[in-house]
């Protein structure tokens, strides 16, 4: 028996994406389908979007150019790996070549990267993909027996299902029953005020960056006061440990699921009720994982490689998405027999402790520097001590003492007795192979709880 919460959850989505209900249950109905009927979809796919992005993307359509390519011959993934890798750099020094053109009535949705990479990007989304995007997340979620209209708590920053506007995300988070607490402000009486927000919205599930969770797990192990218990909790953003899976699963009494993805590139995967790898979204975009040459891995640990299928309004082919991940050949057991990620390597944060006590997601630094891409290309913040925190940026030719003044306005914003340092360099320092935390304590708050 459907709540009323679900018909009016549905509803809402038809509002937004007419249609979404019908797109739904197709994803659903693909969710087994045999691997090969799903690449000669891809197949379709692939050859529709790169025709379209050589003849209305400038980027692309100068490439083309300047090779002499022939696009009709691009259809399959052999035919693919022939082009070169696009990286976040070259977007952000030519994003308006990657944009797509003579497209004006279309609805897009600009949004940015979440900058874990440490360089944040602005992209857009036209509304089919969006639309695809939400119903493949849907579809993920339903491994553990969500339906939509279910409620759900966030414990997390603005990117986990919220807008660009205060209004706006309200009015959507209600209709899709959502509820959502900052893991940027995470004190004593914060964590308690959570608890007993748990225990009166009795959420059917929770979701949030792993060491969030995982400090909300410590503090109820501690000190008690959950009677509520949610069906499952849902990880993403984050590489999941399985001590810190343990932790959160036994804190919440549930089962946890994990999950990848990245609205820039469109690629997803989930946890299935088996937990042996996230299952790979085939219907959104192309996943390659490829080695430290650029070649393609049937199996193995390498940089996650990205094509769009389904975002006319900013194509991008074999997008380097910053994100490592490993690919594995096995199949699972539940049936599904889409390849699978047995681990996402690289995309942690840490938790950083005010001098007022408060437990901060590294997250914070992400978006608000995210946000200021304009002026930044690249960024690293490094927690000293308690009181200490240094921010390193690569500027951007627009950078300014006025952006500087503003930023460190936002960070005094939410911790005054932080001692904010600034420092500017030409490029950061990097190790061949190593995949860098941009956001890092040394003080280790998280522990504490």
């Amino acid at each position: 028996m459907r709540s009323s919460w679900s018909f009016m959850a549905s509803a809402a989505h038809e509002v937004w994406y007419p249609g979404f209900g019908r797109l739904l249950r197709q994803m659903k109905r693909q969710d087994k389908t045999d691997v090969d009927d799903l690449y000669a979809i891809q197949c379709v796919q692939l050859a529709s979007i790169v025709r379209f992005a050589f003849r209305r993307v400038r980027y692309y359509r100068d490439y083309a150019a300047k090779l002499g390519l022939d696009i009709e011959s691009l259809r399959t993934h052999a035919d693919l790996r022939s082009l070169p890798i696009v990286t976040r750099r070259q977007l952000q020094s030519r994003h308006a070549d990657f944009l797509s053109e003579g497209r004006r009535s279309l609805r897009v949705h600009n949004a940015s990267t979440s900058g874990t990479s440490g360089t944040p990007l602005d992209y857009r989304l036209s509304p089919r993909d969006r639309a695809v995007g939400l119903a493949l997340m849907y579809r993920g979620w339903g491994y553990s027996g969500y339906q939509v209209g279910d409620r759900v708590l966030l414990l997390a920053g603005r990117s986990l299902g919220s807008a660009s506007r205060r209004w706006d995300a309200g009015l959507t988070g209600y209709a899709r029953n959502l509820v959502r607490l900052s893991a940027f402000d995470m004190t004593e009486k914060a964590l308690s005020r959570y608890v007993t927000i748990l225990n009166q919205k009795k959420p059917a599930y929770l979701r949030g960056y792993p060491s969030a969770l995982l400090v909300l797990a410590r503090w109820i192990l501690c000190k008690g006061g959950l009677t509520w218990q949610p069906r499952a909790a849902f990880t993403t953003a984050e590489v999941l440990l399985p001590e810190v899976r343990s932790e959160i699963s036994k804190a919440l009494g549930c089962p946890v699921f994990d999950g990848y993805g990245l609205n820039d590139g469109g690629v997803s995967a989930f946890e299935c009720e088996r937990h042996c790898g996230l299952h790979i979204d085939m219907e959104r975009s192309i996943l390659e994982v490829v080695d430290e040459k650029g070649v393609t891995l049937k199996e193995g640990t390498g940089r996650i490689i990205a094509t769009t299928l389904t975002n006319y309004a900013m194509p991008l082919l074999r997008y380097d998405t910053g994100d490592v991940g490993e690919l594995v050949q096995h199949k699972c057991s539940c049936g599904r027999q889409r390849p699978l990620l047995k681990a996402i390597h690289g995309r942690s944060t840490d938790v950083l402790e005010t001098p007022e006590g408060k437990l901060v997601h590294g997250w914070f630094f992400v978006y608000l520097l995210r946000d200021m891409s304009r002026y930044i290309e690249e960024f690293e913040v490094v927690q000293e001590t308690v009181t200490k925190v240094s921010i390193v940026l690569v500027p951007t030719p627009e950078y300014n003492r006025t952006f500087e003044g503003r930023l460190r306005e936002l960070v005094g914003e939410l911790s005054p007795g932080w001692n904010v340092q600034i420092h500017l360099v030409a490029a950061l320092q990097r190790v061949d192979g190593e995949k860098r935390k941009y956001v890092r304590t040394q003080v280790h708050a998280a522990n504490r709880i």
